[in-house]
């Protein structure tokens, strides 16, 4: 399944609090309107793990159906444009990624 990663540092003066609050009441709840969206987590960095300096503050990881379909909902779907416009009061863009699961991979959640 194709995974986008979008890799991104909090603005200057942003509350990592504010950032979180928006992204659970809002980012969250509009992406659901995202018909090519599977799943969609966002996760807080907090630190190399081996050594060197973390090089952002989240990682969001999305998993659609289609690349071009997601591509195609961001740059369309009245949902999408909503995140847009207010995304970028909390984070500024760092890189963005996509690729594919190398399955089968294992697990150990039971659900």
């Amino acid at each position: 399944m194709p995974t986008v990663f979008w890799m991104s540092r909090l603005k200057p003066g942003v509350r990592r609090e504010d950032y979180e609050r928006w992204l659970r009441e809002f980012d969250y709840v509009r992406a659901r309107e995202l018909k090519s969206i599977v799943s969609y987590r966002a996760y807080r960095i907090e630190g190399a793990f081996l050594e060197g300096e973390k090089p952002y503050d989240y990682l969001e990881v999305i998993e659609v159906t289609d690349l071009e379909a997601y591509r195609r909902e961001l740059n369309e779907h009245p949902a999408a444009r909503a995140i847009a416009a207010q995304w970028g009061d909390y984070l500024d863009l760092v890189g963005s990624l996509h690729g594919e699961c190398i399955p089968p991979g294992m697990s150990r959640r039971t659900g």
